[in-house]
């Protein structure tokens, strides 16, 4: 809609004459179209405002392009091949425009669009005009034929501009009070042409103001969204180092409850080896002090007491185990 919008005031104002100023809003055509068949139209028609400014070799690039590109043949690419052979001659005077004037015309006349015509006669017309002026009235009678039949005002004053300049004077004097009347038609043409340009121009502004407020729109919900994803990523990351200190405590927490526990497993089995050693010791002692002092031996009773010492021993050895076993419960 932009681009569409910048290209139709590029027309306009390049209808009006202002060619120079008619640039500017090609080039603003180009940077919104959208399709490569878009991008080619307004290609064309900014190659036509520079052969109007007689910048024929800017315009000549462009046309090299277009043919080259389009490779269907259509009424697009005839336009743009009549378009071409009229810019070349005038930048290589050896070079011959007919076969490819011919060519441009019998694709154009195919399309039974007469005012398809008009464009062709008219470049033909400008190249027999240094040439043979006798083609280049025959030609232009022509265009103005088909002026006629179109009713275009505007290539019906050219045809009649082109045919007073080659026609001699006394044979011009009817297609002279003819311009003038039709001089009025195209000044009150393009009037209304200036007002729909003013129009289109307003369009065009609006639309690109539009076009301006809804990227800072889609610019704030694209920052609203962002800023929504960094919070949620500081709060995954967050609970992420939770869950990570939380695995660490525990895993250190066990860690301790574990070394405690062995530390008194440790304290544990050393106080069982005291008290075992400890009745071991008291016993044999008085086992050895009895056979030591008494003068005939109780064998029976010496052999209780070793198994009271060795139950006694056993049994603290079980209340350690116990007790271990508790500290990892």
């Amino acid at each position: 809609m932009i681009s569409s919008n910048y290209n139709n005031i590029a027309n306009a104002t390049g209808q009006l004459g202002h060619f120079e100023e008619a640039l500017p809003f090609y080039d603003k055509a180009l940077n919104y179209a959208t399709n490569p068949e878009q991008k080619r139209n307004i290609l064309n028609n900014k190659a036509i405002v520079l052969f109007d400014l007689r910048r024929f070799e800017e315009a000549l690039k462009i046309y090299e392009k277009l043919i080259v590109e389009k490779r269907t043949k259509n009424v697009s690419y005839a336009r743009a091949l009549t378009n071409y052979a009229s810019t070349r001659w005038r930048v290589d005077k050896s070079y011959n425009p007919l076969p490819d004037f011919w060519k441009a015309k019998s694709i154009r006349e195919a399309s039974q669009d007469m005012g398809e015509h008009s464009s062709i006669y008219s470049h033909m017309t400008a190249y027999y005009e240094g040439r043979n002026v006798d083609s280049a009235i025959f030609y232009a009678r022509k265009r103005m034929a088909v002026a006629l039949h179109v009713e275009t005002p505007e290539d019906l004053r050219n045809a009649l501009t082109t045919l007073i300049r080659l026609e001699p004077s006394d044979s011009s004097k009817g297609l002279i009070d003819r311009y003038k009347l039709l001089q009025d038609s195209v000044n009150s043409a393009r009037s209304l042409s200036k007002n729909q340009f003013a129009s289109v121009r307003y369009e065009a502004e609006k639309n690109k103001v539009d076009n301006a407020q809804l990227k800072n729109s889609l610019s704030e919900k694209i920052q609203k969204i962002n800023l929504q994803r960094v919070w949620a990523l500081i709060g995954g990351i967050f609970i992420l180092l939770f869950v990570v200190w939380g695995y660490v405590r525990s895993k250190q927490r066990k860690e301790r409850m574990k070394g405690e526990a062995a530390e008194r497993i440790k304290i544990n089995e050393l106080r069982t080896s005291r008290k075992v050693h400890d009745v071991v010791a008291n016993g044999l002692y008085r086992v050895m002090s009895e056979i030591t002092y008494v003068d005939v031996i109780d064998k029976e009773d010496i052999l209780d007491k070793i198994e009271d010492m060795y139950s006694r021993s056993r049994d603290i050895s079980y209340e350690a185990e116990i007790g271990n076993e508790s500290d990892f419960l």
